[in-house]
């Protein structure tokens, strides 16, 4: 590329670190599919400060030289295809950086008119346009026709001359030259020359192909008020036979100036006949789907379910999301029930086909937003229920299903009895008071209630301004019944408990344990159990993941290895002094592989960039964040329950103002208690708000239910059935003997997967 000197301004805005930064930023975001070099948007990731940190002195050297559109061809319907040019991953950034540039300067000189490809406009309003001017508007005929070929038939001369009135900058310009005239690459390495068009998949190219067909816009506007376009598709609105019929020849001379060709003359209707604009049918009496829009919508909604099973739920919710974005914006939701009838009827299909058997595993492939419309989408564990009650081929009885028959009931009473075990206050003003040896709960939002202390271990106050009478506490504290409370944004500043929790004998043993080197053991055993206890839930995700996230599956045969070295290393021997900080880098090491595989499973539903803790105000390290102090609070009360002093920690240094124990356990149950939730929660797309850097009430309370759910939930656990709750004092307990020296070892706990 041939440097000029001169008005170099756009050009030496594009060479600025912050714009490329921001280019590659979008990029990312988008994360769509690479060129011909196949690198990806993760793997390109790890190279991209060197990448953008090149890319400078090659722009500005003139040394920058972008690789070939891969040539793709995707069906628009089942006669024909559209071509695709993919660009690499670097040159999305180049020409994503001239976008940013040139963009407010081309949309200046835009026709309000065009709807494509521009911020606040689109097809929805182009739509609405129309409705208005059939409605209100004195319409009589309306014009339309199409472009042939339209984007691969863009005269480059023409396009650069009109180019050169805007762009006052001739290295940027020769750099857009560069960008739409590199060839294209098909299979097998075949060149192909491009002589003119832009590519359809470049990032410059919509941008261009609006700005192309601005003497169109024009001449219409002159026409028509009521002329609407989007891209190469448009319609103009007129009162009268003369004006169309102008508006026919006119567009023939545009055209032919323009060189392009149209596909066929313009056509001429009535308006007290139906017409077709963007695979809407518009009539005087309103709009609905074009018949043979639906057909083209039933095979592209087939053709996704001949994908690569790994594919399959990707593609498909993008193809649902967009005709949510368009259709369920204009048309009513009975209009697209046909959608949704098809796709549970391939649904259907697919999951007889893969032998599906469990509900969460369809949620966990296809998530808990599957259809367009709200009806079904309520209807959807009805339909998976259904649909894998039919796939099911044993039968109905037999002392194998008897076994499974019973404990499915199991569960259920169990999970019933769990919601008596948890009274969670999250009501400003609510008053927790006795009587009749019951606990009552008064509120002015809610009714009086009363509660049996029969089930209940643990009470969680998630909210300022309640009050507690002293009887309610000491009542408390005769059942054993645990009190933390907790800030609005998940903090844990107070659990009350029972003076009887001290042990000054072992509290003293606590302390020795630090200079006999024990402590050094303890802590070795619970940062190589937590390693374990991370690689175990990946492998449980994966388990359900491995054909459905490709990006996951393609990192986790790596990253499982890692884990096994680290887990490794705990073991050996360790200076008494500085273990702390050998320990801490191991674990800090295993954290960024585990962070990094949990972000590829929650990659489509969550902007999660790493672990925050302190000041976090994205949506997955907020509800981390207040999923660990509810965790911390149950952590607190099983140390105190073994008599343990929280004060005196063997990982974390021991601070006088922090229970730096409390943070060396609760390392054990971190994955199972609070992960496993919240990446099942955001997997199944439940609803997540966060209000000014915090989790919003609902959210909250979703939240803490879930844990608690999970909290109460009965495992195996050294040959026994145990809820986890209890796992987690025993676990307590053991440590403490550990400790005084009545058992040889501490036998961490390890999750099953």
């Amino acid at each position: 590329m041939k440097l000029i000197m001169g008005a170099t301004k756009l050009f030496d805005k594009l060479c600025k670190q912050e714009t490329l930064w921001q280019a590659w930023n979008d990029v990312k975001r988008k994360n769509t599919a690479g060129g011909v070099d196949n690198m990806s948007v993760a793997q390109f990731e790890k190279i991209a400060s060197e990448e953008i940190a090149n890319m400078i002195p090659e722009l500005k050297n003139g040394q920058y030289l972008p690789l070939p559109y891969k040539s793709i061809s995707i069906p628009k319907d089942k006669k024909s295809f559209r071509d695709l040019g993919l660009l690499s991953i670097r040159d999305k950034i180049i020409q994503q950086g001239i976008y940013l540039i040139v963009n407010p300067f081309i949309d200046k000189q835009l026709s309000p008119h065009c709807y494509a490809y521009r911020k606040g406009k689109g097809a929805v309003k182009a739509v609405k346009r129309v409705v208005h001017a059939t409605k209100n508007k004195p319409t009589q005929f309306i014009v339309s026709c199409d472009i042939k070929a339209y984007f691969d038939n863009i005269d480059h001369a023409e396009l650069f001359n009109e180019l050169k009135k805007i762009i006052q900058d001739q290295n940027l310009l020769n750099l857009i030259e560069l960008c739409i005239k590199m060839g294209k690459v098909k299979k097998g390495n075949q060149w192909v020359e491009v002589k003119k068009g832009v590519p359809q998949g470049g990032i410059i190219s919509p941008l261009l192909s609006n700005f192309y067909l601005i003497p169109l816009d024009q001449a219409m506007t002159k026409l028509s008020n009521d002329y609407i376009r989007y891209a190469d598709d448009f319609i103009i609105l007129c009162s009268n036979q003369e004006t169309a019929s102008k508006a026919t020849e006119t567009i023939k001379e545009v055209c032919d100036k323009l060189h392009l060709e149209l596909k066929a003359a313009p056509q001429i209707n009535e308006l007290n006949n139906s017409f077709q604009f963007l695979g809407i049918r518009f009539s005087r009496d309103g709009i609905r789907l074009d018949d043979q829009k639906k057909a083209r919508m039933i095979e592209k909604l087939e053709k996704v379910f001949t994908n690569k099973h790994s594919k399959i739920p990707q593609i498909l919710q993008k193809q649902i999301n967009g005709y949510k974005a368009f259709y369920s914006q204009l048309l009513k939701e009975t209009e697209l029930a046909f959608i949704d009838e098809k796709l549970l009827d391939l649904i259907t299909k697919f999951v007889k086909k893969n032998n599906f058997t469990k509900q969460k595993d369809l949620y966990g492939y296809f998530g808990n937003n599957v259809f367009v419309t709200k009806e079904f989408n309520q209807k959807l564990p009805q339909y998976f229920d259904t649909i894998i009650s039919q796939n099911k081929t044993e039968p109905a009885y037999t002392p194998e299903s008897n076994v499974k028959l019973i404990s499915k009931r199991k569960r259920e009473y169990r999970k019933l009895e769990s919601y008596g075990k948890e009274l969670i206050i999250n009501t400003f003003g609510t008053y927790l008071g006795i009587k009749d040896g019951k606990i009552i709960v008064k509120s002015k939002e809610r009714k009086t209630n009363t509660l049996a202390f029969t089930n209940l271990s643990h009470i969680s106050i998630l909210s300022k301004g309640v009050s507690m009478s002293t009887d309610f506490i000491y009542q408390c504290s005769e059942h054993k019944v645990g009190i933390s409370l907790f800030s609005f944004r998940g903090d844990h500043y107070a659990t009350i408990h029972s003076p009887d929790s001290t042990d000054s004998d072992l509290w003293e043993k606590q302390i020795a344990a630090i200079r006999s080197g024990k402590g050094k053991q303890i802590a070795s055993i619970i940062v190589e159990a937590k390693i374990r206890n991370q690689a175990n839930l990946l492998k449980y995700f994966h388990k359900y993941h491995k054909n459905a996230d490709e990006e996951f599956a393609n990192q986790y045969a790596e990253k499982i290895k890692r884990f096994a070295e680290l887990s490794k290393k705990c073991k050996k021997p360790m200076n008494d002094v500085d273990y702390r900080e050998t320990l801490i880098s191991i674990e800090a090491t295993a954290a960024m592989v585990y962070w990094t595989l949990v972000g590829e499973l929650i990659d489509d539903v969550s902007d999660f960039k790493g672990r925050e803790r302190k000041g976090a105000k994205d949506l997955v390290n907020c509800l981390l964040n207040y999923g660990y102090a509810i965790l911390y609070a149950r952590v607190w009360e099983a140390l105190l329950m073994a008599r343990l002093n929280p004060y005196i920690s063997y990982l974390h240094v021991a601070n006088t103002s922090k229970p730096t124990l409390a943070f060396d356990f609760i390392e054990l149950f971190r994955q199972q208690a609070v992960d496993r939730v919240v990446i099942s929660m955001l997997q199944k797309k439940e609803k997540l708000t966060i209000e000014n850097g915090i989790l919003d009430e609902e959210s909250r309370a979703k939240l803490t239910s879930n844990i608690y759910e999970r909290i109460h939930r009965h495992e195996l656990f050294r040959g026994e059935s145990r809820r986890f709750s209890d796992i987690i004092k025993i676990q307590a307990r053991a440590l403490a003997r550990f400790i005084k020296d009545e058992e040889d070892n501490f036998k961490p706990y390890i999750s099953k997967w």
